[in-house]
């Protein structure tokens, strides 16, 4: 008999960035409409935050002379955050322009 797992079955946290710890305004809230609101409490924010930490990553690579060893050095800060509640989209052979991706 196998095992039967479901996405509701799961109980993942919510992604807490490692880059800004202790900065209040960025990690714990932010306001919508004047209402605090806890910026990593939902899948959807919490995937927001880790998207805007791999575009900040990616930014600060420009400049790094060793941009393979920085960019290890901070997808290993990015990986002890996960498991996380973020969406990351996946499809097979997407067309982007001229481009095909698989």
């Amino acid at each position: 008999m196998g095992l039967t797992l479901k996405a509701s079955d799961l109980e993942l946290k919510p992604y807490i960035s490692p880059f800004h710890e202790g900065n209040e305004a960025y990690c714990i809230e932010f306001f919508i409409i004047g209402i605090p609101y806890l910026l990593a409490s939902n899948p959807f924010t919490s995937t927001l935050l880790f998207f805007e930490d791999l575009y900040q990553i990616a930014q600060a690579m420009t400049a790094a002379d060793n941009k393979l060893q920085f960019l290890k050095k901070k997808l290993r800060k990015v990986n002890k955050a996960l498991p996380s509640s973020v969406y990351i989209p996946f499809v097979k052979g997407i067309e982007i322009g001229m481009n095909k991706f698989i």
